[in-house]
């Protein structure tokens, strides 16, 4: 499986580095996708990663997107950690 390769090579990362930057597109949560695709949370959760959010504020919605996402019943955490806007 790909989720199992996506955690190898995590783990072979982590082991020989002490930052591992984990950059994800689209919506923090992808909740539609999650049954199905590898999406952004999991591999927050599987890595046990500090989070820094990052919207473009130009393309409109940003703040009830973060909102959204702080905390949203797919991210399975209660806080994104620090944002910052564009």
């Amino acid at each position: 499986m790909l989720w199992d390769q996506v955690k190898s090579s995590y783990e072979e990362l982590a082991k020989t580095h002490e930052v591992v930057v984990i950059e994800g597109a689209g919506s923090a949560a992808e909740m539609n996708l999650r049954d199905r695709d590898i999406v952004n949370w999991p591999v927050v959760e599987m890595a046990d990663a500090a989070v820094i959010l990052v919207a473009d504020i130009d393309r409109g919605g940003v703040f009830a997107q973060v909102i959204g996402n702080d905390g949203s019943p797919g991210s399975g955490r209660t806080e994104t950690g620090d944002w910052c806007g564009h």
